[in-house]
């Protein structure tokens, strides 16, 4: 008997015919991982079950490369290509807060050149 989950696999819902020889697979994403038991999991399968197998198959994280954006030399046009590539929005409040954190980088240096001379 197979058992296919597409996601985290609920150890309380398991239904399992007594000695019976089962299969547990589920698709998890990358991410998520570390939230199984597995061994939970085979545990309380054989309560009823005589043999468990688990399959586990774990979904990469999708990641997309910004192409260019190694070129750019600001932040913001940094921030505007990467939103761009992977179709996120960026509030002004994002905005406002990077124009912030430059600033005081800037202030930063300033006062640390100056102390060094």
């Amino acid at each position: 008997m197979t058992l296919d989950f597409d996601g985290v696999p609920d150890v309380r819902s398991l239904q399992v015919p007594e000695h019976s020889c089962v299969r547990i697979r589920y698709k998890i994403a990358e991410e998520d991982v570390h939230t199984i038991d597995e061994n939970a999991l085979k545990q309380e399968a054989l309560k009823k079950a005589s043999e468990v197998k688990i399959e586990k198959t774990v979904v990469p994280k999708e990641r997309i490369r910004a192409e260019g954006i190694s070129l750019l030399t600001s932040h913001e046009q940094k921030l505007k290509k990467w939103a761009e590539t992977t179709g996120t929005e960026i509030s002004e409040d994002v905005l406002e807060k990077l124009h912030q954190l430059e600033d005081e980088n800037q202030a930063q240096d300033e006062k640390a050149a100056l102390s060094l001379a």
